[in-house]
């Protein structure tokens, strides 16, 4: 009977080593080594990996082998928090609120704060097309962006009766489009990479009596290798040079621990949120509070959240959407401006 408990001791141990390395290690594997869209899919996962390998430890532990279960729990331990410590230094905390915005204000663009929803409601979702525009309507943010927008495209009249401006491309249908209240000026979408035309878009637009930069993105999935990477350099590129307050929200695809999105947060100066929401699954509703943030509102120079919340389940995305409210930090607040990372 021992023998048998040490075999499963130890096999529980090999699977809770394969699991932190997959968890705590895929991260640090470069975009140019061969296989790297395996490490690029594990470290998605990586808090639910190491917590599957801490479980597995633990396991191993009551069959008897505890000095070198005690070993593999203090690598698990490591490796979370090494994400949490990536996660730290790339993330702010919210803004407190400021002083509520009027609705003068807000059809004018100009007030204290200013709401942005974004959703990925996939290009099959035609069927709950209409059900995703009166929930954007009922929701009333001041600019919504729609990724693989073709999805919500019957229901665009009800859009366009309840906003003024829409924001698309020239083509006949684009994969990313927007609906404001406020006029935005010099609008632009360009296209991050040949397998992803015009998933990129900024405009201008007026806060709090200062010009900001809102833009909306949708990006590769990260283990498309080298056309993902190519993307996140284009990205970098059209953001345009630091100084003026952006507002970046979209499918990334990643999380901010990744390699992928942590790169990216480094070369722009783009800040997380300290605590991300999850929007991946969208359903069912217990999962989701614990999924993974692929999708982010990511802000720079004097931009804020004040609030965020997740939007959009049971309308048949493979997402949940997100309703961020932003505002510029006080003048003289420098708690945002320095860069964490150095």
């Amino acid at each position: 009977m021992r023998r048998y408990r040490d075999q499963g001791a130890g096999a529980l141990l090999m699977v809770s080593f394969l699991l932190c390395c997959a968890g705590g290690l895929s991260r640090f594997v470069p975009e140019s080594w061969p296989g790297a869209p395996v490490p690029r899919f594990a470290e998605t996962l990586a808090p639910g990996l190491l917590l599957c390998s801490l479980l597995t430890t633990l396991a191993a532990a009551l069959l008897g082998s505890r000095r070198l279960a005690l070993l593999m729990a203090a690598a698990g331990l490591l490796a979370a928090a090494g994400l949490l410590t990536t996660q730290l230094r790339l993330s702010q905390p919210l803004l407190p609120a400021a002083a509520p915005v009027t609705q003068a204000g807000a059809e004018a663009g100009s007030g204290r704060s200013l709401r942005v929803m974004f959703f990925n409601v996939l290009y099959s979702n035609t069927a709950n097309a209409e059900a995703i525009a009166r929930m954007v309507i009922a929701r009333d943010p001041d600019v919504v962006i729609f990724a693989e927008s073709g999805g919500v495209a019957p229901a665009f009249d009800l859009l366009r009766a309840h906003y003024p401006h829409e924001l698309a491309c020239r083509r006949a249908e684009c994969p990313l489009i927007a609906f404001s209240r406020p006029e935005p000026r010099g609008l632009e979408f360009r296209s991050l990479g040949v397998l992803a035309e015009q998933s990129f878009f900024r405009a201008e637009f007026s806060l709090d009596g200062r010009e900001i930069t809102l833009a909306g993105v949708h990006m590769l999935k990260p283990w498309f290798s080298g056309y993902a990477q190519h993307e996140r350099e284009r990205l970098a590129g059209l953001l345009g040079p630091r100084g003026t307050p952006l507002l970046l929200m979209g499918d990334f695809n990643a999380p901010a621990w990744s390699r992928a999105l942590s790169g990216l947060l480094r070369a722009t100066g783009l800040r997380d949120l300290r605590l991300p929401v999850a929007t991946w699954p969208p359903e069912p509703a217990w999962l989701a509070r614990f999924g993974v943030p692929l999708d982010h509102a990511l802000v720079r120079d004097g931009m804020r959240l004040v609030a965020i919340e997740p939007v959009g389940e049971g309308l048949g995305s493979n997402h949940r959407g997100l309703l961020a409210t932003i505002a510029l930090e006080p003048p003289g607040d420098r708690s945002a401006a320095a860069d964490p990372v150095r």
